[in-house]
């Protein structure tokens, strides 16, 4: 019955698309009476109406997700800021997270942007378009509610599937748990489907928009999880009917083969490759790619203004920054191995643990702010690199400073990855056109290896 309740109240909030304001994806008409007849005889409220659907994608991965710390925290990765009240990301890496605390985005985002789906799709056949235009749109359509039940799968395994179906309040909503494999078989013909009418890129105007890469790639990611041990029949402590909803109900090693094919599809296109500087610094390109709005790994990114964003929850205090995100554990720092590739504890490595951060991975230094990191400050009209100084031996030193362990941070180390060096050496008077990447092209050479 919640279950029930749930679903109903998330698709009794769009029966009609109306009620969004003109700098909404939606202009308001002189009577401000926006029905699905108004908004899709008109081409431009229909294309503001698909911009509505784009505008949650990446939510579920946003760094400030579960009031602070986002996924990293939820994990053994780092630990969030605010310990000292009740967080769904403690909830999450304590494993006491159950139904009644859970936080419910990951169920009423996807479940509202279906329906919008459903409502672009019953309304594109009459909309306003070229029959080119109207092509492409229904494929990125369906590629977004595949996005959207792929986030409801990773959540919570089997789902009720709507179909093209657009419920109304009056009417019996389905509320029966799709099997695991039908959640995962749908989502991949979805991606098939969307990927044969749309082009390998997106250029000009229409960069950000989704690609036949896109929909390859999230099937690539969808069967590289179905293939793995925790969802590909192999757990035996679940018995039905609730082993075919989390996981499939027998093990197939061929799945690992289907996995391999949608990455190396892919990779095939030839459209898409790492972006590599070490010239300008080693590793200099891992720092530049989260920097550049369009660059040659991006598959899917979140698109959003010129923005400082990151650099407000992973700098230092010295920053100004007051509402901090995750702080890296020291196991995630240990994780980095040496320049030369091999691990911390290769005896081959030529790791010092008197100088531990001594001919590291060059990306652990574009990840990682740690004790005298070299870190951008404004002198004067001159940018200049200054050491921050994080005394880790005496945390009651007045000289260790606002960015010392167990002052700023509780275990020593604060994210930098994808921050910009210029938004922290100027106070935040800059701001970078930075877009937050959701699959890069190095996920599919990893989901290929």
């Amino acid at each position: 019955m919640k279950n029930r309740c749930a679903i109903f109240a998330v698709f009794a909030m769009l029966i009609f698309a109306g009620s969004c304001s003109k700098q909404g994806f939606l202009d308001q008409t002189q009577s401000s009476d926006l029905n699905e007849q108004v908004v899709f005889s008109d081409s431009v409220y229909t294309m503001q109406f698909l911009a509505g659907i784009y505008a949650d994608i990446g939510f579920s991965i946003a760094p400030k997700r579960f009031g602070g710390g986002g996924l990293d925290a939820s994990t053994d990765e780092a630990e969030g800021a605010g310990l000292g009240s009740i967080n769904t990301f403690i909830q999450f890496a304590s494993g006491t997270v159950d139904a009644n605390m859970i936080t419910k985005d990951a169920w009423t985002t996807p479940y509202t942007n279906i329906r919008k789906a459903n409502i672009m799709l019953k309304n594109l056949p009459h909309a306003k378009f070229g029959e080119d235009i109207r092509t492409q749109v229904a494929a990125e359509t369906r590629f977004l509610r595949a996005y959207y039940y792929f986030v409801l799968l990773e959540h919570y395994g089997g789902v009720p599937l709507m179909g093209d179906s657009v419920y109304r309040a009056e009417d019996a909503i389905p509320t029966l748990r799709n099997s695991f494999q039908e959640c995962v078989d749908y989502i991949v013909e979805q991606c098939d489907l969307a990927a044969e009418d749309l082009p390998w890129t997106q250029i000009g105007e229409n960069y950000g928009r989704i690609t036949k890469a896109a929909c390859l790639a999230l099937k690539s990611r969808l069967l590289l999880y179905a293939a793995s041990p925790l969802f590909n029949g192999e757990n035996s402590l679940e018995q039905e009917p609730l082993k075919s909803i989390i996981g499939y109900s027998s093990a197939d090693k061929n799945r690992w083969k289907l996995a391999e094919e949608a990455a190396l599809s892919v990779i095939q296109s030839g459209e898409y490759a790492l972006l590599v500087d070490n010239e300008t610094e080693p590793g200099y390109g891992f720092y530049k790619v989260f920097q550049l709005r369009k660059n040659s790994e991006y598959i899917l990114a979140k698109m959003q203004d010129a923005n400082r964003d990151l650099e407000g929850i992973w700098n230092p205090p010295t920053f100004g920054v007051s509402n901090p995100g995750a702080y890296p554990y020291l196991e995630t720092v240990n994780a980095f191995g040496m320049s030369n590739g091999l691990a911390i504890d290769d005896p081959d490595a030529g790791y010092d643990a008197t100088q531990p951060y001594k001919n590291r991975d060059p990306r652990f230094a574009n990840t990682i702010t740690r004790d005298q990191s070299l870190v951008f400050h404004r002198d004067g009209l001159a940018k200049r690199p200054v050491n921050i100084y994080i005394n880790k031996t005496n945390p009651n030193n007045i000289n260790s400073g606002q960015d010392a362990i167990y002052k700023g941070t509780p275990t020593g180390y604060y994210v930098y990855k994808m921050v910009n060096r210029d938004v922290a050496a100027d106070w935040f008077n800059t701001v970078t056109p930075r877009c937050i990447p959701i699959i890069r092209y190095a996920e599919i050479i990893m989901d290929y290896a």
